[in-house]
């Protein structure tokens, strides 16, 4: 990851995120999923409850990657 490139693709909504998993799926697209830690019973007063999202990028140019499918 380069630092000037970095987005939000992935909603914060007042839990711990961490530990993501990204995968190459094709050359032109990726995956990067990821998990709200809850601790405790109260509800986060911004949303968070657990959620497990899975976020797609479309890279504008194909990875020369040769391990790609």
């Amino acid at each position: 990851m380069i630092r000037e490139t970095e987005r939000v693709i992935i909603p914060e909504q007042g839990a711990a995120l961490g530990n993501f998993g990204a995968a190459a799926i094709t050359p032109h697209e990726s995956w990067v999923t990821d998990a709200e830690y809850v601790l405790g019973s109260r509800p986060s007063p911004r949303g968070a409850d657990g959620s497990v999202f899975a976020a797609r990028v479309v890279w504008s140019q194909p990875s020369a990657d040769p391990f790609l499918p």
